[in-house]
C-alpha cells in the first residue's frame, strides 16, 4: 500500500543548521519511526543553498543513500515567492491604501459596525477586511512511502 503524508515537522538549532546536522536530524527521525532511508522516493523544498546546493547540502547526502528520489520545488513556496515579485510591481500607495483601510476599519468598534451596517443595507453577504500579511515557507517537507 503506498502512503503519501507529512511526517514530522523537525525542530533544527539555529546555531547548527549545516546540511549535515540537518540530514542528521532527518535520518534520525525515519529511524525512530523505522522507517527505511531508501523508501523516500522524493521531497520538496524552497531553493535554500544547504538543501539543494550542488556540494555539501541535505540533498547531496541524500543522493549517497537513495541515488534515484526525486527532488521537486515546493508548488506553495514556488506560489508565494511570485505573487511577491508581482506585488513589488504594485505602486506603492495602493498597498498602503489598502493597510490603511484595514487599520482605519478594525480599529473602531463604531466603525466595523457601520461596516456591517452598510454590508446589510445593500444586501451584501458581510464580509470581514483581512489584515495583509507576508508568508514565511519553511524548507524541506518530506515525502515517505512505508
Amino acid at each position: 500500500m503506498l502512503h503519501t503524508r507529512l511526517l514530522e515537522l523537525i525542530s533544527i538549532d539555529a546555531t547548527n543548521c549545516t546540511a549535515n546536522s540537518i540530514f542528521n536530524q532527518f535520518k534520525k527521525s525515519l529511524d525512530d519511526k523505522q522507517i527505511p532511508i531508501p523508501n523516500i522516493i522524493g521531497i520538496a523544498s524552497d531553493g535554500a543553498n544547504v538543501i539543494k546546493g550542488k556540494n555539501n547540502s541535505f540533498v547531496f547526502r541524500l543522493k549517497f543513500e537513495v541515488p534515484n528520489f526525486i527532488l521537486m520545488k515546493c508548488i506553495c513556496h514556488s506560489s508565494a515567492l511570485v505573487a511577491s515579485k508581482a506585488c513589488k510591481k504594485l505602486p506603492r500607495s495602493a498597498e498602503e491604501l489598502i493597510r490603511s483601510i484595514s487599520t482605519y476599519i478594525s480599529g473602531s468598534a463604531k466603525r466595523s459596525a457601520q461596516l456591517v451596517e452598510i454590508q446589510d443595507f445593500l444586501d451584501e453577504k458581510r464580509k470581514r477586511i483581512l489584515k495583509l500579511a507576508d508568508t514565511r515557507w519553511f524548507t524541506s517537507m518530506c515525502r515517505s512511502y512505508t
